[in-house]
Protein backbone atom coordinates (compact mmCIF):
# COMPACT_ATOMS: atom_id res chain seq x y z
CA UNK A 1 0.00 0.00 0.00
CA UNK A 2 3.04 2.99 0.77
CA UNK A 3 4.31 1.93 -3.08
CA UNK A 4 0.90 2.50 -4.15
CA UNK A 5 1.02 6.17 -2.37
CA UNK A 6 4.70 6.40 -3.94
CA UNK A 7 3.39 5.90 -7.13
CA UNK A 8 0.20 8.07 -7.36
CA UNK A 9 2.32 11.03 -5.63
CA UNK A 10 5.17 10.46 -8.44
CA UNK A 11 2.95 10.17 -11.13
CA UNK A 12 1.37 13.63 -10.05
CA UNK A 13 4.45 15.59 -9.49
CA UNK A 14 5.73 14.50 -13.11
CA UNK A 15 2.20 15.50 -14.67
CA UNK A 16 2.42 19.04 -12.90
CA UNK A 17 5.80 19.09 -14.25
CA UNK A 18 4.89 18.38 -17.87
CA UNK A 19 2.25 20.86 -17.24
CA UNK A 20 4.54 23.53 -15.93
CA UNK A 21 7.31 23.24 -18.81
CA UNK A 22 4.67 22.91 -21.73
CA UNK A 23 3.02 25.92 -20.35
CA UNK A 24 6.27 27.94 -20.24
CA UNK A 25 7.04 26.63 -23.81
CA UNK A 26 3.23 27.75 -24.87
CA UNK A 27 4.17 31.54 -23.60
CA UNK A 28 7.31 32.06 -25.23
CA UNK A 29 6.12 31.04 -28.06
CA UNK A 30 3.04 33.49 -27.86
CA UNK A 31 5.60 36.04 -27.76
CA UNK A 32 7.41 35.47 -30.70
CA UNK A 33 4.41 35.53 -32.38
CA UNK A 34 3.46 38.45 -31.23
CA UNK A 35 7.19 39.92 -32.49
CA UNK A 36 6.41 42.24 -35.96
CA UNK A 37 9.03 43.45 -38.17
CA UNK A 38 9.60 46.97 -39.83
CA UNK A 39 11.94 48.35 -42.48
CA UNK A 40 13.01 51.74 -41.40
CA UNK A 41 15.50 53.53 -44.01
CA UNK A 42 18.32 55.44 -42.61
CA UNK A 43 21.06 57.61 -43.45
CA UNK A 44 23.66 55.07 -41.85
CA UNK A 45 25.91 53.84 -44.38
CA UNK A 46 29.04 52.24 -42.80
CA UNK A 47 30.18 49.98 -40.72
CA UNK A 48 30.46 52.37 -37.62
CA UNK A 49 27.04 53.36 -38.08
CA UNK A 50 25.85 49.55 -38.62
CA UNK A 51 27.89 48.91 -35.01
CA UNK A 52 26.00 52.14 -33.33
CA UNK A 53 22.26 51.28 -34.49
CA UNK A 54 22.66 47.81 -33.35
CA UNK A 55 24.58 48.47 -30.38
CA UNK A 56 22.17 51.13 -28.67
CA UNK A 57 18.70 48.51 -30.24
CA UNK A 58 20.56 45.75 -28.87
CA UNK A 59 20.15 47.44 -24.85
CA UNK A 60 16.38 48.77 -26.06
CA UNK A 61 13.96 47.03 -24.19
CA UNK A 62 11.20 45.46 -26.97
CA UNK A 63 13.85 45.11 -29.69
CA UNK A 64 14.09 40.94 -30.79
CA UNK A 65 16.63 41.35 -33.29
CA UNK A 66 17.91 43.65 -35.46
CA UNK A 67 19.68 43.18 -39.21
CA UNK A 68 21.54 46.46 -41.31
CA UNK A 69 22.11 46.12 -45.18
CA UNK A 70 24.36 48.92 -45.79
CA UNK A 71 24.01 48.34 -49.04
CA UNK A 72 20.52 49.89 -49.21
CA UNK A 73 21.00 51.68 -46.26
CA UNK A 74 17.89 49.35 -44.42
CA UNK A 75 17.87 48.97 -41.04
CA UNK A 76 15.09 45.45 -40.68
CA UNK A 77 13.73 45.77 -36.95
CA UNK A 78 11.88 42.92 -35.03
CA UNK A 79 10.43 44.25 -31.96
CA UNK A 80 7.94 43.79 -29.25
CA UNK A 81 4.96 45.87 -30.33
CA UNK A 82 3.65 45.52 -26.67
CA UNK A 83 7.00 46.91 -25.37
CA UNK A 84 7.32 49.63 -28.12
CA UNK A 85 6.47 50.64 -31.50
CA UNK A 86 7.66 51.73 -35.05
CA UNK A 87 7.44 55.61 -34.25
CA UNK A 88 9.97 54.94 -30.93
CA UNK A 89 12.00 52.96 -33.14
CA UNK A 90 12.09 55.72 -35.36
CA UNK A 91 12.38 58.46 -32.87
CA UNK A 92 15.76 56.47 -31.37
CA UNK A 93 17.24 56.30 -34.82
CA UNK A 94 16.86 59.74 -34.90
CA UNK A 95 18.42 60.44 -31.69
CA UNK A 96 21.37 58.54 -32.53
CA UNK A 97 22.06 61.00 -35.32
CA UNK A 98 20.54 59.10 -38.45
CA UNK A 99 17.35 59.68 -40.75
CA UNK A 100 15.11 56.79 -39.74
CA UNK A 101 12.55 57.13 -42.96
CA UNK A 102 10.39 60.77 -42.28
CA UNK A 103 11.98 61.28 -39.07
CA UNK A 104 15.11 63.36 -39.66
CA UNK A 105 18.14 62.94 -37.31
CA UNK A 106 18.69 64.84 -34.73
CA UNK A 107 21.13 67.87 -35.45
CA UNK A 108 22.89 67.59 -31.86
CA UNK A 109 23.44 64.36 -32.53
CA UNK A 110 24.03 63.87 -36.04
CA UNK A 111 27.10 66.46 -34.87
CA UNK A 112 28.63 64.29 -32.32
CA UNK A 113 28.82 61.49 -35.11
CA UNK A 114 32.62 60.58 -36.41
CA UNK A 115 33.32 62.20 -39.61
CA UNK A 116 33.10 59.24 -41.76
CA UNK A 117 29.48 58.63 -40.60
CA UNK A 118 28.17 62.16 -41.51
CA UNK A 119 31.05 61.86 -44.89
CA UNK A 120 27.67 61.67 -47.52
CA UNK A 121 24.86 64.04 -45.65
CA UNK A 122 27.79 66.90 -45.70
CA UNK A 123 28.61 66.18 -49.08
CA UNK A 124 24.79 66.08 -49.93
CA UNK A 125 24.36 69.44 -48.48
CA UNK A 126 27.91 70.41 -50.10
CA UNK A 127 29.91 71.11 -47.03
Amino acid sequence: MNSLKKITTLTFLLAGLQIALFGQSNEQLTEEKGAQVVEINTSAHCQDCKDRIEYELTFTKGIVSTEFADDSQTLTVKFKSKKINRDEIRALISSMGYDADYVKADKDAFNMLPKSCKAPALKAAGN
